[in-house]
């Protein structure tokens, strides 16, 4: 946020990402990820994948609040003597802290919050998708879990593409009337 990095757009990209994912095909990845790498402590998959899942909406937390601290203070600080980590480590961090905070208390209680919705949500007579996923992964077959997988997401990206179509006609009522 506060450099020049290079590759600054695409890392920006990249942490959007799970936010674009659909739940059941990020699931799915972490769980062939975690049979790579033998992984076998749901618990830390669990954590791993929520925080993960909400790591974009920490991000902008983090990158409106490093947006709002004027880039002087580096300048100052460099001026005084200071070098990079000094800056980051006296004056950027502490400056930042709520924002860290914020971001942290964001992601427990969604993640507490979403876990909580699931259990209780399901029950045995309702086939959730992702349960199937689940199911069919367990079992090995990991062609039809990624392939329903894959049709969650052309759904969701069909809804999204759907969404941006209305919106993009409803604040654009010229190109209605035409």
């Amino acid at each position: 946020m506060r450099t020049r990095f290079p590759f600054r757009r695409i890392v920006d990209v990249f942490l959007q990402i799970p936010a674009a994912v659909p739940g059941s095909l990020f699931g799915l990845a972490f769980s062939l990820a975690a049979t790579r790498l033998k992984i076998h402590s749901s618990a830390v998959l669990i954590v791993i994948a929520i925080t993960v899942g909400f790591l974009p909406f920490s991000y902008r937390i983090l990158s409106s609040n490093l947006s709002q601290i004027r880039t002087t203070l580096d300048d100052g600080a460099a001026t005084l003597g200071a070098n990079r980590f000094r800056t980051l480590k006296e004056i950027i961090l502490p400056l930042v802290f709520g924002g860290v905070f914020k971001a942290f208390l964001y992601d427990f209680v969604r993640g507490v919050g979403t876990m909580s919705a699931v259990i209780f949500l399901m029950s045995f007579s309702t086939p959730l998708a992702s349960v199937k996923i689940l199911n069919l992964a367990d079992e090995g077959f990991w062609g039809k879990a990624a392939a329903l997988a894959l049709i969650l997401t052309v759904i969701t990206f069909s809804v999204l593409i759907v969404g941006r179509a209305i919106l993009f006609f409803l604040e654009n009522p010229k190109i209605k009337e035409k």
